[in-house]
């Protein structure tokens, strides 16, 4: 437990400083003004993020942990599909309201910014539903919504739970047990 959060802060510390750093040589690159630009499409856009992914990661780990120990893997896996519906839902629309409603959004005095905006949009969309995975847990289950069991971290990414749910990687058991997945 101490050596999982040790880590945990570690990687917290240099996220920290990877977003200290980045600032200057952003700053010299844009110059003040577009600093400001970047500033008012930043803070529009941590607003719509909050508002797209908001404790998804937290809510699906949680209903999809309950099911999985009351061994309702299908439930678990609607849970699943749900909240993946959901995030696609909810992160596009907010994406394309981040898209073409910037120029709304934003202050009238501040319409430089909606370039800014336009860029990180699509990374709301991704944000939402890369947070059903993170809380799903990459390898939960496979591919017919079985129990296959945890092996990979808790936040590897989408890219990883594809590999492992359409992929037999050796060292996974099947959900009836019999032989490596």
């Amino acid at each position: 437990l101490i050596k999982n959060a040790s880590i945990l802060m570690i990687a917290s510390i240099i996220s920290r400083i990877i977003g200290l750093i980045y600032r200057r040589p952003l700053g010299a690159v844009l110059g003040s003004v577009g600093l400001g630009y970047y500033g008012y499409a930043s803070n529009l856009y941590s607003i719509l993020l909050l508002i797209s992914s908001y404790s998804i990661p937290m809510a699906v780990s949680k209903i999809v942990s309950e099911r999985l120990a009351l061994k309702q893997y299908k439930n678990a896996h609607k849970v699943f599909k749900g909240a993946l519906l959901y995030a696609v839902l909810v992160g596009g629309v907010t994406a394309l309201v981040a898209f073409f409603g910037g120029g709304i959004l934003l202050p009238a005095n501040q319409q430089n910014a909606v370039p800014a905006l336009q860029v990180l949009a699509p990374t709301i969309f991704l944000s939402a539903i890369l947070g059903v995975f993170r809380g799903h847990g990459c390898c939960r289950l496979w591919s017919h919504g079985r129990y296959a069991g945890n092996r990979c971290g808790r936040s590897d990414g989408a890219f990883i739970h594809a590999v492992c749910v359409r992929s037999e990687p050796s060292g996974f058991r099947k959900a009836d047990g019999k032989g490596q997945a």
